[in-house]
């Protein structure tokens, strides 16, 4: 789910019964909205149909939400995982304005947050705000990543590039994920067995040396 100017959109699926009650792993994906300002709720499209399909949403951008679907017109083997290693994904868009539901012209996005656009192009990943202007991160071809103060943080890498200048730095905390920005401090996150531990931690702390 994601908040777009006071509305959340969200996937939602309709799953088919046989006459004894079980699922056919059939369903029906839509793309749902929730205005909170006047409590509507709205069908807004069908996302897709098929054998265990499933639904994505990255986020917005220029007016639009971009979203991913997977299905299948035949049935699959459980046991066989090949089979859903090799359902295709399509990549789709929604236009707010013009309440148009189609497939995106845009390239595979990584991540859509804060009025960019994320995608990996080689090595690098390319930023792209939405005014077009691009910012190209050299050896940051990363799948794993939250965007935070202008950042775009890789725990699991170790690795933090900054939107700003396009370098990319070491991270000195890699066990904890970065959450927010607040107060001039990062708001770090751990999970563990015992449940979830939090920090606030200044750049000096989280942020090392430029990585050559």
């Amino acid at each position: 789910m994601m908040v777009y100017n006071d509305i959340a959109y969200f996937p939602a699926e309709k799953v088919e019964f046989d006459e004894y009650g079980n699922t056919t792993g059939y369903t029906t994906n839509y793309l749902y909205s929730y205005d909170f300002s006047s409590e509507k709720l709205t069908n807004i499209t069908e996302i897709c149909r098929g054998y265990s399909g499933g639904s994505w949403i990255y986020g917005a951008y220029n007016g639009k939400i971009y979203l991913s679907y997977s299905s299948s017109e035949e049935q699959l083997d459980y046991t066989d995982l090949s089979a859903f290693e090799n359902l295709e994904t399509h990549y789709m868009s929604y236009n707010i304005s013009e309440n148009i539901y189609e497939t995106s012209d845009l390239p595979v996005p990584t991540l859509v947050q804060d009025g960019y656009y994320f995608y990996v192009d080689g090595n690098s990943m390319v930023a792209v705000s939405e005014d077009k202007k691009e910012t190209v991160i050299s050896n940051f071809n990363y799948n794993e990543i939250a965007l935070v103060d202008n950042k775009l943080f890789s725990a699991w890498n170790g690795v933090v590039a900054d939107l700003g200048n396009g370098k990319v730095y070491q991270l000195k905390e890699t066990e904890w994920e970065t959450v927010d920005f607040v107060n001039n401090k990062y708001i770090l996150e751990k999970t563990e067995d015992s449940g979830k531990s939090y920090k606030a931690v200044d750049s000096k702390e989280l942020i090392g040396d430029e990585q050559k």
